[in-house]
């Protein structure tokens, strides 16, 4: 499922990186916004292929960072994941206001002119500069932000194999028998339980809990769980972090504990 998301940001980011090759090319400047609806006259005010070679490096960088996203999901660094998003946000703000302060992109022949008003510089915020790039990168942006909450909230499927339990979620593994000790189901919920706090995992806004968390009474944990949700599946393991799961229907978390516990028990 990790290398899903991959080909989805590659789908999302494909015509960004497109459009991105093209300005730096000096080609597409009508695909920015503000500047395209400047008349004949006010565009000869601007470096045309400076403005297009700036926003093409803006949207590479910001390409880059959106791809901190699957990287980091797939790597199970969630700080990576965010650290992305929120860098396509600051970076996109950035670039805003550079690009609208100080006429930067004006022509050469009139910076050089000596009775240039800056004032009478028709200003790309005056004409809604919200540049392109800013629409793209929010799409990205709220893509990646939703990609992110639906594998996070979303329950965990668990496939119960030959010599293996394995978990498909984020921060997914798979679970050896021979590093099992014992499978038993509590009648409470993870928030009953003790969660603790996140190290390294997904704490969603409607209870899912993924990845790495520690308690005082737990210790270091492995959770895959809704936390409000009882019964809570344990997988105890040898030297190794316990591991706990449950879904959102409580007979669902009932009908995988008979299938793990059985597997497990003919070993």
């Amino acid at each position: 499922m990790n290398a899903v998301l991959f080909v989805i940001f590659g789908v999302v980011l494909a015509p960004m990186i497109i459009i991105a090759i093209c300005l730096l090319n000096s080609k597409g400047a009508f695909l920015i916004a503000g500047y395209n609806t400047m008349s004949k006259a006010e565009k000869a005010m601007y470096d045309e292929k400076a403005l297009c070679r700036s926003v093409g490096w803006l949207l590479i960088g910001i390409s880059f960072c959106m791809l901190l996203v699957p990287t980091g999901i797939y790597f199970k660094i969630s700080w990576l994941s965010y650290g992305g998003i929120a860098l396509a946000f600051l970076g996109a703000v950035g670039y805003i206001i550079y690009a609208n302060t100080g006429n930067r992109f004006r022509a050469k022949q009139i910076s050089e002119t000596p009775v240039a008003d800056e004032n009478n510089m028709p200003k790309l915020n005056t004409v809604k500069a919200t540049i392109i790039a800013a629409i793209v990168i929010a799409v990205a942006a709220f893509t990646a932000l939703g990609i992110l909450f639906y594998q996070g909230d979303k329950d965990p499927v668990v496939n119960i194999l030959n010599n293996s339990i394995e978990i498909n979620a984020m921060y997914g593994l798979s679970i050896d028998f021979t590093d099992i000790m014992a499978i038993s189901i509590i009648e409470e919920s993870m928030s009953d339980i003790g969660t603790g706090r996140k190290t390294n995992g997904y704490d969603g806004f409607g209870g899912a809990l993924k990845g790495h968390f520690k308690s005082n009474n737990l210790g270091e944990t492995l959770l895959f769980v809704q936390s409000k949700t009882a019964p809570t599946i344990r997988v105890e393991r040898d030297g190794m972090k316990d591991i706990y799961i449950s879904f959102r229907n409580a007979e669902t978390t009932r009908e995988l504990y008979e299938k793990m516990a059985g597997a497990f028990s003919s070993r």
